[in-house]
């Protein structure tokens, strides 16, 4: 029979254990990046409230405030807020969270190629200040955004420069068709198996052979040689506070 002594010592370790585990997952949760598709602070402000937080697309140690102006609209605040020294702003929690280094959550799809020629914009992944014209006929026009509106967003010219589109551009892996194989930008000597249309996952990035590296052109893993080391397209994209 146990004494009350010891069932009292046995509930509290299990107590413990169990409390641990529950940091453990959470901390796990919090700590890993997760994207956000829209991080415009303008388009979260307008569907949140006074006080609502919404990220920096442009830098992950900082969040703008929604503010209301006197006729009851909601808008960031002009300038962003930076979280306290040795914390970075989660996108998907929205919230300042422990961590001297992170990675920017944020990505903004926007349309890659012309499909009606009945002059649509798409996107110039390569200058985000300018944009092309899909006219009848199949032609495809390159335009610049005029000075005082700067920035293309996907659809319009902006005067904000946290609007410009991610997908597509040389940094960002994306599966523009299923049953291919794509660069990992930031390692030469792995790819990505594309088995879905999007953005690919950790789970389905794997590394060539020893002795190989990935071809962008041909699209698998060739024999490295002297003559054609690899070199990473990109350099890490995690930074510090």
């Amino acid at each position: 029979m146990y004494n009350i002594t010891e069932i009292m010592l046995k509930n509290m370790s299990t107590f413990v254990a169990t409390s641990l585990l529950i940091q453990i997952i959470v901390l796990f949760d919090l700590t890993s990046p997760t994207i956000v598709y829209n991080c415009n602070p303008k388009e979260r402000c307008e569907n949140g409230n006074q006080g609502y937080k919404a990220a920096n697309p442009e830098d992950c140690f900082s969040y703008y405030l929604c503010l209301e102006d006197k006729k009851g609209n909601y808008f960031p605040s002009d300038n962003p807020i930076r979280c306290q020294d040795g914390y970075y702003y989660d996108a998907y929690y929205n919230g300042c969270y422990y961590g001297s280094t992170c990675e920017s959550q944020c990505v903004k799809l926007c349309q890659a190629e012309c499909t009606s020629y009945n002059y649509e914009k798409v996107a110039d992944f390569k200058d985000c200040s300018s944009f092309y014209l899909c006219s009848p006929g199949g032609i495809k026009i390159h335009h610049k955004c005029p000075d005082r509106t700067p920035y293309f967003d996907g659809s319009e010219c902006s005067k904000e420069s946290y609007v410009c589109c991610d997908c597509c551009d040389e940094c960002t892996p994306y599966c523009d068709d299923t049953y291919l194989e794509i660069a990992d930008p930031y390692d030469c000597r792995s790819y990505y198996l594309c088995l879905t249309k999007g953005f690919p996952t950790d789970d389905n990035r794997y590394t060539c052979k020893e002795g190989e590296y990935f071809d962008t052109y041909l699209g698998r893993c060739e024999t490295e040689h002297e003559w054609n080391r690899c070199k990473p397209t990109c350099r890490n994209r995690t930074i510090s506070s």
